[in-house]
């Protein structure tokens, strides 16, 4: 009897190696099935309305629990040249996607939270002369935003020998955040000067610089280092500087501070008034070569500044004849 196609039970041919080998999508990781009960949509305000309960919309983010998302500020190289990059580089042990969300991000779905949290430690990587930088995917993440929520390593200096352990540090560093990983030095005990955790810190919180550690009806401070702690801006809501700092706040706080210092006005502007220059003593001969004309009235001629009136009219007359 002939064996179904795809069911055999010896030894993989040569040609099916090659393919499994070459092929960049190797397996499929379809999301997990979500069961809700199909919503009936309802009308508000005039239109079509179709609503999700709380613990609906906690199903649909089970498959993308482990997600990144890949910043290519310059365009990203192919999806086939990413994945391939990712999988060589960190020896990924389970199923990796990688999709366009828009012309600069990318997703990365993970089906294995220690690939991606080996990923997301890195930061940012070229590949094939492209930037990536690897951001926390969270629902309702604006595309161009940076989400606040960070990997960083922090380190508990000078801490007991005896409270180098797992859930003891864990215990300890809950404070500040999330635990990703513990060090394996500090586990290993290869080094106990500091212990080290790996944690994931919100960028948004107030991070605490200390805790108190009791030991049963004694206890001590337990001083708290963040290695690298990025500055946030929470205008622009991106790493690397703080509000202060950022530039697009600027460029728009001096464009409004110049459009409040210039008001359209929507009266007629006022006449201007130029100053007038000081009249010169003049004949009325003078005058006349100026304007060209012989002045026929008395009041043209009172308007000349001379005090001997007789003197003018000798003149006008001499000018006449």
């Amino acid at each position: 009897m002939r064996e179904p196609l795809g069911e055999s039970r010896g030894a993989p041919s040569f040609a099916s190696v090659v393919v499994a080998s070459t092929n960049p999508f190797p397996t499929i990781l379809d999301p997990p099935a979500v069961d809700i009960p199909l919503k009936v949509p309802s009308i508000k305000m005039g239109e079509p309305t179709v609503l999700f309960l709380e613990e609906d919309i906690e199903k649909s983010l089970s498959s993308l629990q482990f997600a990144l998302v890949g910043k290519c500020s310059y365009g990203p190289p192919s999806l086939v040249k990413i994945r391939e990059f990712l999988v060589s580089m960190f020896r990924l042990q389970k199923s990796i996607i990688v999709t366009t969300l828009d012309p600069r991000h990318v997703l990365l779905k993970f089906e294995s939270e220690e690939d991606s949290i080996r990923v997301w430690l890195l930061e940012d990587i070229f590949i094939k002369d492209f930037l990536l930088r690897f951001l926390k995917w969270m629902p309702g993440l604006e595309l161009g935003w940076e989400p606040s929520m960070v990997p960083l390593w922090i380190s508990l200096p000078m801490l007991l020998i005896n409270l180098y352990n797992d859930k003891y540090l864990r215990s300890i560093v809950q404070v500040a955040g999330r635990v990703i990983k513990v060090d394996l030095a500090t586990t290993h005990l290869t080094r106990t000067t500091t212990a080290r955790v790996c944690m994931e810190v919100d960028l948004l919180k107030e991070n605490p610089s200390r805790v108190w550690v009791r030991l049963g009806k004694e206890g001590f401070w337990q001083k708290i280092v963040y290695e690298n702690l990025p500055k946030y801006c929470t205008f622009c809501f991106k790493h690397g500087y703080g509000e202060g700092e950022c530039k697009l706040k600027l460029k728009r706080t001096l464009k409004s501070e110049g459009e409040v210092a210039k008001p359209k006005s929507t009266s007629a502007p006022k006449p201007v008034e130029l100053e007038q220059a000081p009249r010169k003593k003049q004949t009325v001969k003078q005058v006349y070569q100026e304007v060209r004309r012989t002045p026929t009235t008395v009041l043209e001629i009172e308007v000349i500044e001379n005090p001997n009136a007789e003197e003018i009219q000798t003149q006008q007359n001499e000018i006449l004849e």
